[in-house]
This record gives structure tokens, C-alpha cells and sequence, in this order.
């Protein structure tokens, strides 16, 4: 049987996308066991949980601490992991891998294409850093994972032509059942009677196209009135603070701050209540590698409007509604329809529920190994 080192140490900082795909690859080694691969993880969850890292916001001198440990950790400790567990792959799931990795060979996650898509959303000496980073890591023997056809067909337009990358999609969190109504009623949300979106405040989110159709839906008819928006996650951080300032500027603009609610960060169990509680899920996104709030919301039984743009179209198939990422009335009507079209919900209900079947957890792992095993082969060549 193959050793495979699995680097999680980007749980010291990873929030959001990243940390979820992580541990969803632990949590299925814990439950599924080594039925094709012998796993090693590194560092050990004890490990993760003591960083200093976690849960703090770090001043100057720890980012910069930080940045320094994982440039060490990725370029000189996990090649000497590598050796010291004798091991026959190593999988990086966070885009950055060793420059060199003795014998052993690289199954690099690369979730997206942002840094070379978008630009202008990173520090520029950060982003050219980081790029670096990722195109020497994918040297020598290695392959790549990504999150979906569209992505795929991204990075081959910035990565070597020999470059060999396989999609493997994504499942959804698992959320708790018990939910949390205590935050709806002090937002004084009623069920089915909100729109929800679930995301960073990322520019590439569209979220103040979002806004300004919401705005124009509650106030062309009564019987909207009384429907609300909720943003729900982390604020941005450093250049995204000009979308929140955005967003706040158009909610005043509009005079609809008592009907947009801005949650910040939410725990799992808030997150569940209010998937399952809400009218229709709105992907407003210029950009997505994968999307994973659309399959989180199939299992909530939550109807979800998508933009045409990124992989979207690709992973909602006929379970998802479309309309167009640049047109502000063509996002209102679509929501219009859709908060009055009960039928039309139930079928997308009833589709998302069929759709959902692709992106069990059972499916990512046996997917995830597959595709570990034929880039192995594929190196050998």
C-alpha cells in the first residue's frame, strides 16, 4: 500500500473554503479508513489547535513570523517528512508545495485561478510571491487537482502545457441539525421571508449588483416589503474593505438598512438555520471555482439563483436558476419570480435534492483517491 504525506498545516490560518476542504479530507480518512492509501498527517490536529495563529488577529511582526514559518515548513520540513516517513506522495491541499521533494512525488489542490485572474484584489508583492511559490512548487514530479471543468480550463491558460490536472468536485459541509433561531429572532427574521447569501466580501462576489436589485425588488411591489437580505460571513479583510464600504454606502443610499443584514462571521450550527429557514439562495458571483454554498444549499432544500459566470452553471446543472451577472433587472426579475413561482421552487427543490447525489462525501473521496492514484501513474510515464 502507498504512503501519502497529507499537509494540513494550512488549518494554522485557513478559514472559509480551504479549511472546509481540508477537513473533509481528514474527516473521511478518520471515518473511511485506508482502503487504497496509508495516510500520514502532518502536523497532528493537537498541533493545529496550539497554534498561536489560530483565533488571534495577528499584529505585523506574527504575520510576518507566520509567512516565515510556512515558507520554512513547505520548503525544508515536509521534504524531510517526506524521508523520514519513507512515503510515495505527497498531497498539499492549499496550492504550495515543496520546490523540491527528493524522490517523492506532489498532488497539488489548486482550488482556483484568482491570483492570476484578479490581481488587483491582492497585495501585489504577496500575490507575485505567492505565485512564484506555487508554479516552482508544481516542478518535477507533480500533478494537480482542481474543483471543477471551468477551473480546470482556467488554469491551463497559466500553468505549463504539461501541467497534469484532474477535477475532483467538492461535498458539502456536514451542518448540525440543531439549529440556532435565537440569532434569526434577534435579526428579526422570519422564516422563508429572507434571501440569503453566504460568502467573503470578496470583489468578485458582485455583492453590490446584489444589493441594488434587492433595493429595486422591495420597492417595486408591496408584497416584497417585507422580504430581507442577509450577508452572511467574515467580513474582508485589507483591499476588501472598499466592497464593505460599498455595501454599507448603497444599504444607506437606499434607505434599506432596516431590510440588509450584515452577520459577520457565523458558527456552523447559525449557518444551518439559516440555509433551512430562508426563501432562495442568490450566487450573484462574477467569478467561482467551484461553489460550494450552492450544494450546502440543495441540502437544505433551499432554491438558488446563480449568475452566469464562473463554474456555477456547471455545478447547479438543471437545479439552479440563471440570470445574467452584469444586468441589475435581470437579477430583480429573477428573484421576483422566484419568491412569487411556488412550483418553480419545489421543482428546484426537487432537482437540487437529484443533483446533490454527484457531491456526496463518499463521491469526493473515492474521486480524491482516484485521482491521486492516476497522476502517480501519469508521472511515471
Amino acid at each position: 500500500m502507498k504512503r501519502v504525506l497529507v499537509d494540513v498545516g494550512y488549518l494554522n490560518t485557513a478559514v472559509g473554503g480551504i479549511g472546509t476542504y481540508i477537513n473533509q479530507i481528514l474527516g473521511e480518512i478518520e471515518s473511511q479508513g485506508e482502503k487504497k492509501f496509508k495516510y500520514i498527517i502532518t502536523p497532528s490536529k493537537n498541533k493545529v489547535s496550539r497554534s498561536i495563529y489560530l483565533n488571534e488577529k495577528p499584529d505585523r511582526i506574527k504575520s510576518v513570523l507566520h509567512h516565515l514559518e510556512y515558507f520554512l515548513r513547505k520548503q525544508f520540513v515536509l521534504p524531510v517528512l517526506c524521508l523520514y516517513y519513507k512515503v510515495d506522495l505527497l498531497l498539499v491541499p492549499d496550492y504550495v508545495a515543496p520546490f523540491f521533494c527528493f524522490r517523492t512525488k506532489k498532488v497539488i489542490v489548486l482550488h482556483d485561478a484568482f491570483f492570476w485572474k484578479f490581481p488587483n484584489n491582492y497585495n501585489p508583492l504577496w500575490r507575485r510571491y505567492f505565485v512564484q511559490m506555487i508554479k516552482l512548487g508544481l516542478r518535477g514530479k507533480a500533478g494537480a487537482i482542481t474543483t471543477s471543468e471551468y477551473t480546470k480550463n482556467d488554469l491551463g491558460n497559466f500553468l505549463p502545457i504539461k501541467t497534469i490536472l484532474k477535477v475532483v468536485y467538492q461535498s458539502p459541509k456536514l451542518l448540525p441539525k440543531n439549529e440556532h433561531k435565537v440569532e434569526l429572532l434577534e435579526m428579526q427574521l422570519n422564516r422563508k421571508e429572507y434571501i440569503l447569501h453566504v460568502g467573503t466580501f470578496d470583489p468578485r462576489k458582485n455583492l453590490p449588483l446584489l444589493i441594488a436589485s434587492f433595493n429595486d425588488l422591495v420597492k417595486s411591489d408591496s408584497k416584497f416589503e417585507n422580504i430581507k437580505l442577509v450577508l452572511a460571513g467574515a467580513t474582508a479583510e485589507s483591499l476588501n474593505q472598499n466592497v464593505i464600504l460599498e455595501i454599507r454606502r448603497l444599504i444607506l443610499e437606499f434607505g434599506i438598512y432596516e431590510s440588509v443584514f450584515i452577520t459577520g462571521f457565523v458558527n456552523d450550527s447559525t449557518l444551518a438555520s439559516l440555509y433551512r429557514n430562508a426563501l432562495i439562495y442568490v450566487f450573484p458571483s462574477v467569478d467561482e471555482g467551484f461553489g460550494i454554498p450552492i450544494v450546502e444549499s440543495f441540502s437544505a432544500d433551499l432554491p438558488v439563483l446563480v449568475s452566469d459566470k464562473g463554474a456555477l452553471k456547471e455545478i447547479g446543472g438543471d437545479a439552479v436558476l440563471v440570470f445574467n451577472s452584469s444586468d441589475r433587472l435581470d437579477l430583480k426579475l429573477k428573484m421576483e419570480r422566484l419568491c412569487q413561482d411556488v412550483s418553480l421552487r419545489n421543482l428546484l427543490i426537487h432537482n437540487g435534492r437529484m443533483r446533490l447525489k454527484k457531491f456526496t462525501r463518499d463521491n469526493f473521496f473515492k474521486d480524491l483517491e482516484d485521482a491521486i492514484e492516476e497522476i502517480s501513474l501519469e508521472l511515471k510515464k
